[in-house]
């Protein structure tokens, strides 16, 4: 009787162990999901609204802003993304401007996802705004 008690509990056990780490796998993935793809991101800028391509896949990707400026060499460069915090309804990336030209600062962006799926966002002082591309 004890070996058989014994084996129902390892068989609870092992059903909840592998229940747990599916829903934690599907959670994951629509967290990925949410954020993954191309965006068109928009702000404001001291004379004109500004934009960016920002593509996210996964834990890393790609941002480039669609302006140049003589001043800043830094402006209209593609830069590597890192996913620094992920959830299902927010996003904290760093834009590493320093990987591609040395003196350039990197940039830290901070993206959350509303319940209706619009995604909006911080970039310093600036308030962001995506659209997913088609």
């Amino acid at each position: 009787q004890f070996s058989n008690t014994w084996s129902i509990e390892i068989n609870f056990i092992r059903r909840t162990f592998l229940s747990l780490a599916l829903i934690s796998q599907i959670a994951s993935a629509q967290g990925q999901a949410g954020f993954d793809g191309s965006w068109t991101v928009t702000w404001e800028g001291k004379r004109a609204i500004l934009e960016a391509k920002l593509l996210v896949s996964g834990d890393s990707g790609t941002w480039k802003t669609s302006s140049h400026e003589k001043n800043n060499p830094c402006a209209g460069k593609e830069v590597p993304i890192r996913v620094d915090e992920r959830t299902s309804d927010a996003l904290r990336l760093t834009l590493r401007f320093s990987e591609i030209i040395p003196g350039c600062n990197d940039s830290k962006v901070s993206l959350a996802m509303g319940a209706d799926g619009t995604v909006s966002g911080k970039r310093g002082a600036a308030e962001l705004k995506l659209a997913r591309d088609k």
